[in-house]
């Protein structure tokens, strides 16, 4: 465990999930950020201070620790929280892109 995440695709908008299977999913629209698991570590604070805007899309049984997260990331880089009612993985590529479309263009 180096500390450090999990990161896949390009761009300078970051969605922080739990696992390496969600970040791989969301990155054809946005640079995914996997924490491999649900603490956010020093490592992930200093990739994410990367980007432009960040997006906390943690599975909804962590949403109380994704929104203590939006609350320290904020104080970096502009970060907000995207509320899962289905782990990201599990949606179908379309509904996926229509949900992570809705964050990022607002």
């Amino acid at each position: 465990s180096s500390g450090k995440p999990f990161v896949c695709g390009d761009g300078r908008i970051g969605f922080v999930v739990e696992d390496c299977a969600s970040a791989c999913c969301v990155s054809n629209l946005v640079k995914g950020v996997a924490l491999l698991g649900t603490n956010l570590l020093e490592g992930h604070i200093q990739e994410l201070t990367k980007y432009e805007k960040v997006f906390v899309a943690l599975d909804k049984d962590a949403t109380d620790k994704a929104i203590q997260m939006v609350r320290v990331l904020s104080g970096y880089v502009p970060t907000r929280l995207a509320i899962l009612a289905t782990d990201l993985k599990n949606l179908e590529r379309k509904t996926r892109d229509e949900f992570i479309t809705k964050y990022i263009t607002r």
